[in-house]
């Protein structure tokens, strides 16, 4: 669906870019992002990437939707994994819906050979206030998902979202203006869909039927965590008693919310504060692995290139 109106280069909303130069040196497939109208774009790609590289970027506030179709991305957002574990991982196409309600980094991981099919929409906060969409009450919760930062809704796509992300993909039988609004049509029913999962509680996640007391409960667990005060192992108790909750309770509203077992959470978030402070800090891959909690330079790589498709000594400064 490449044509004048695409734009296939490193893509500032979504996120997604390829290695400098030409985007074929990066990327072989089909790819490309289509501005559609003002706060209002979606980008694509179906193809393997050519070369194993890290890419970063700093996104504006607003919303993305991300249907991933085929393969799962190595990439966070703020530090946390941009496609959360479901139940039956890698099994079908997958769509989450991120919120940033301020700019926010995201960090992508290329790998040679590893095959993406996706399409991302991203509208900004102008375009949800445009579209009367940045009001709260009357049951429409948008506006306050929009204004949570970091918030996620992901969940399997049923057959008519997964082809109508599909469509897109595929070459329009229609051109110019014509194509461009055929195309906006379908961009549209995929976000009516997405918003009728926040606004309707009957299709609604777990996620997001938790109350608020709930989610403070999370966050504070969450604050704990990232403190990174303790080094060694964390209990679950300790853990449970920071929520005021039991440890069922506390797992229950751990995957309700993310996804993963707080023990999981623990270990992608110690792993995430290695790698910046291998990039940023300059520290050792032996450094990195005591501040993950790991005994051994040879575990935390293992778990390093499991979580990031590539080895920590890529990141290391010296």
């Amino acid at each position: 669906m490449i044509d004048a109106s695409t734009q296939p280069f490193p893509d500032a909303d979504s996120g997604w870019h390829y290695p400098e130069g030409a985007p074929s040196a990066g990327f072989d497939g089909e790819h490309g992002k289509v501005p559609l109208r003002q706060g209002l774009s979606v980008h694509y790609c179906a193809g393997v990437d050519r070369h194993d590289h890290t890419g970063q970027v700093e996104l504006l506030p607003g919303l993305a939707l991300y249907i991933f179709l085929a393969g799962r991305p190595h990439a966070t957002l703020g530090g946390r994994p941009l496609l959360p574990d479901l139940p039956g991982a890698g099994q079908g196409p997958q769509a989450v819906l991120v919120s940033r309600a301020r700019p926010e980094l995201l960090l992508r991981h290329s790998q040679l050979g590893r095959y993406t099919s996706k399409v991302a929409i991203t509208v900004t906060t102008d375009w949800l206030a445009d579209s009367g969409l940045d009001t709260k009450g009357d049951g429409c919760d948008i506006a306050a998902f929009a204004e949570r930062h970091l918030a996620q809704l992901s969940w399997r796509p049923d057959r008519s979202l997964a082809a109508a992300a599909e469509y897109i993909l595929q070459v329009s039988p229609f051109s110019g203006s014509l194509r461009r609004l055929h195309l906006e049509s379908r961009v549209i029913d995929l976000l009516a869909e997405t918003f009728t999962r926040i606004a309707d509680p009957a299709s609604n996640q777990e996620s997001h039927r938790l109350k608020q007391r709930d989610r403070q409960r999370v966050r504070r667990v969450e604050d704990f965590i990232l403190a990174g005060e303790h080094r060694g192992n964390v209990s679950l108790s300790e853990l449970a008693a920071c929520a005021g909750v039991s440890i069922s309770t506390l797992q229950r509203l751990f995957l309700a919310v993310h996804g993963i077992s707080p023990v999981e959470y623990i270990r992608r978030a110690r792993l995430e504060q290695a790698r910046h402070a291998l990039r940023f800090e300059g520290i050792s891959v032996k450094e990195a692995a005591f501040r993950a909690g790991y005994s051994t330079t040879a575990n935390f790589s293992t778990a390093f290139r499991r979580q990031y498709g590539y080895p920590p000594g890529m990141e290391a400064h010296g």
